[in-house]
């Protein structure tokens, strides 16, 4: 057989087998991740130091291209919150929609997919509330005084606007933007939340 041939048709056969994977991947990823009746992905929950509310942390995997999360404050213990939520409640078109919009948190969207692995939300110093994702804090709730000490619902945006995020305009490689924009993160939020919480006595 012709060599030039035979690489043809090889990554042909290639591009073909790669394709096909993708295409079962993203299958494979929706199955996984979504819920009947169109419900939010329930992680998992924590309660308040002082017993009187808990709070939960829910997922939505239904574009695996921009996954959402969402972290919801509950009156009662972790034992009595829901962990069935729908995921139009924002619409609070119903009272059930409504009840769980007022509760929400805050919500953290992942535009570019970056450091979407093991999203937890955990108490720290029986006084703080943080939301991470990727190893990366993104959110720090004061949770005696319910004031929220340090939000970006959205870094990706935010990074892509700040003086870091310019060299978006020129041709870049994943790995080269997500190595920026993970230092960014770490510079911008999580060493900023970790200050916070170690100058707590």
């Amino acid at each position: 057989m012709n060599y030039k041939k035979f690489l043809f048709i090889f990554f042909t056969l290639l591009a073909t087998a790669i394709a096909f994977y993708a295409i079962y991947l993203r299958f494979v990823i929706k199955e996984r991740f979504s819920k009947p009746d169109n419900l939010l992905t329930f992680i998992h929950n924590v309660d308040s130091p002082e017993n009187n509310c808990s709070f939960a942390l829910f997922g939505d995997y239904s574009d695996t291209k921009r996954l959402l999360w969402y972290v919801f404050r509950f009156e009662g213990q972790s034992g009595n919150t829901p962990i069935e939520i729908p995921a139009g409640f924002l619409e609070a078109k119903t009272q059930k929609q409504r009840y769980f919009k007022d509760n929400l948190l805050t919500w953290n969207v992942s535009s570019s997919n970056f450091d979407v692995y093991n999203p937890s939300i955990k108490v720290i110093k029986s006084k703080y509330l943080i939301f991470d994702r990727g190893g990366i804090h993104h959110f720090l709730y004061d949770i005696k005084n319910s004031q929220k000490l340090f939000e970006d619902n959205n870094p990706w945006l935010t990074f892509i606007y700040s003086e870091e995020g310019k060299f978006i305009d020129s041709p870049t490689d994943k790995v080269e933007m997500g190595a920026l924009f993970n230092k960014w993160k770490i510079e911008n939020m999580h060493e900023n939340i970790t200050s916070v919480i170690e100058e707590t006595d």
